[in-house]
């Protein structure tokens, strides 16, 4: 019996800790991405500008551009650290649960934990970090066109969006 629970244990903590590792190297690949202006020259595009994809335009409407940016970041914030979370909690139960069973179902436990943690980002992570990415290059492209002064110093300021603002001068032709 015991083997039967350390199984489904080792499951949940390969299943649920593959999901925690997966958002904490999604935050790392978009400060990443952010800075990687080849990678930046492949998706923020004319095209982009012109047609976004619904749940990306929706986050740039309006003229009120400096909101527009607080509301993309606090939702993905929002979002991850419930997310972080709950997937966070239920990996420690899991592995505070095999404590219990024996100090050696503990270990097997939390080598599995570290070992998908040793797994590149997966693909799914990556293209959420790019259409994060990719709502803050079209609120600085529409606020770009309406009010560039305004833009270009908010952007100097802020320097964390300085590569990804010049991604989207460039996209824009201007």
């Amino acid at each position: 019996m015991k083997v039967l629970i350390e199984c489904v244990l080792a499951l949940v903590c390969v299943f649920f800790g593959s999901m925690w590792w997966a958002l904490i190297k999604r935050d790392r690949f978009m400060r990443q991405a952010a800075q990687d202006d080849s990678l930046i020259s492949r998706f923020v595009t004319g095209d982009l500008f012109k047609n976004p994809p619904a749940r990306i335009a929706i986050y740039a409407q309006g003229d009120n551009y400096l909101s527009n940016l607080s509301a993309v970041v606090a939702a993905d914030k929002r979002a991850l650290r419930s997310q972080k979370i709950i997937f966070g909690l239920l990996s420690a139960a899991a592995l505070l649960a095999s404590f219990f069973l024996g100090f050696i179902y503990f270990a097997i436990n939390l080598g599995l934990f570290f070992l998908v943690g040793l797994q590149p980002v997966p693909e799914s992570a990556k293209i959420n970090a790019l259409e994060q990415i990719a709502a803050v290059a079209l609120i600085l492209y529409r606020w770009n066109a309406n009010d560039a002064p305004e833009c270009n110093a908010f952007v100097s300021q802020a320097h964390s969006l300085s590569r990804l603002y010049a991604g989207v001068l460039r996209a824009a032709g201007l």
